[in-house]
């Protein structure tokens, strides 16, 4: 739960129009329901960009941006981040500035219609901290959209003019997707074994090698250390927070007027 200075703030909602009296209904219960995370895509209206991975949080009155994410939009829109006002808030009662505020158009559209959109203004937190998700969608926007999720649908619905939105959860949730990817990896014998660890299981491909002249309970107590310790490692290029893409990307010094030989 994440909480800013302005999340007292009472916003009343003013229905004036008749298709915003609309009753919004929802199926019936399946025999499994959901209980994942809502995790939604999002477009960014001046971009045409996509946020994957949009996590709809009813717990968190700010909407949050991650930097991993917020280093990935085209310059001109990054350009629009601005200072921010306000520390931020978690549960615990601690306080962080977050890295700006970067003011965006967002559209949702319907899974089954793509006609159906409903656009509103959204102002992301920027913040330099590790997750899963590349977004939060916090309730103050959900007010706003007059959304309703359901996690044991595992959907998000609103109105709009030309009728009911429904935007289904995406189908696999990041940490779902991770669970699947660690069971196609070797086992821990295998991994001491052939001396090759795999510290983070969403990078099964990203490997540490050890030393093979280590004895097994050293090889099995070193593996633990750095399984536990994946945050000090930059797995991605956008876990090397703070690097200008210009000095982190490689770029041959090759005469531009000659043509390329294979």
């Amino acid at each position: 739960m994440v909480t800013s200075g302005r999340a007292n703030q009472r916003r009343k909602l003013e229905f004036s129009e008749e298709w915003e009296n609309t009753p919004i209904l929802f199926p019936a219960i399946a025999q499994e329901p959901s209980d994942a995370p809502i995790t939604i895509k999002g477009r960014v209206k001046s971009c045409e960009y996509i946020i994957k991975r949009l996590h709809v949080d009813t717990d968190c009155s700010v909407d949050i941006m991650y930097e991993h994410y917020f280093r990935l939009l085209p310059g001109v829109v990054r350009s629009k981040l601005i200072a921010p006002s306000t520390a931020l808030s978690g549960f615990s009662g601690e306080s962080a500035w977050p890295i700006g505020i970067i003011e965006l158009e967002l559209e949702l559209v319907d899974d089954d219609n793509k006609e159906l959109v409903k656009s509103t203004t959204v102002e992301f937190a920027v913040v330099r901290s590790y997750s899963k998700y590349n977004a939060l969608l916090g309730r103050i926007t959900l007010q706003k959209l007059a959304a309703i999720p359901s996690t044991v649908h595992g959907l998000i619905k609103f109105l709009t003019p030309l009728g009911t939105v429904m935007i289904r959860s995406e189908k696999k949730d990041a940490s779902v997707a991770a669970v699947e990817q660690a069971k196609k990896q070797p086992s821990e014998e295998e991994q001491l074994r052939s001396c090759m660890i795999i510290a983070n299981p969403r990078y099964p491909e990203q490997k540490i090698k050890i030393g093979e002249g280590l004895s097994d309970e050293t090889k099995f107590k070193l593996r633990n250390i750095l399984a536990s310790n994946t945050d000090v490692f930059a797995w991605k290029e956008a876990d090397m927070t703070g690097v200008p893409r210009e000095k982190a990307e490689h770029k041959l010094n090759a005469n531009p007027s000659l043509t390329p030989v294979r």
